[in-house]
């Protein structure tokens, strides 16, 4: 009885060896979008620390859809109070991608539009 366990045992290990770990299983297909924005604005992204607001937006009428907006103030500008990029993004073989991305600026009294806005500030 014992040797028929001791056959089975290393069939039991080499099936194990195909299965992927739960991280390693949804690594890929679980990116939030949120993640996905962060990492699509680039390397300069808070070089200069900021203040930054972020709001993620998924509706359960639409699972499939979600607006990631990315909102940076104190920004080492004298003309730009605000960057706001906002990301449109859409899951397509099962990972979100970036559908659109827009940015808009908010200027300092004096320097231009004072509500977001795609005019650059003066």
């Amino acid at each position: 009885m014992k040797l028929k366990y001791l056959l089975l045992a290393p069939a039991f290990f080499l099936a194990a060896c195909d299965q992927q770990s739960p991280a390693q299983a949804t690594s890929a297909t679980a990116k939030s979008p949120l993640i996905v924005a962060l990492e699509s604005m680039g390397s300069h992204f808070q070089q200069e620390p900021s203040n930054v607001m972020v709001n993620q937006k998924v509706t359960g009428e639409s699972p499939t859809e979600a607006v990631v907006e990315i909102e940076e103030s104190g920004l080492l500008d004298d003309s730009v109070f605000a960057q706001k990029t906002i990301f449109n993004l859409s899951i397509e073989n099962e990972r979100w991608t970036v559908t659109d991305k827009t940015t808009q600026v908010k200027c300092y009294p004096g320097r231009g539009h004072q509500d977001y806005g795609s005019d650059p500030c003066q």
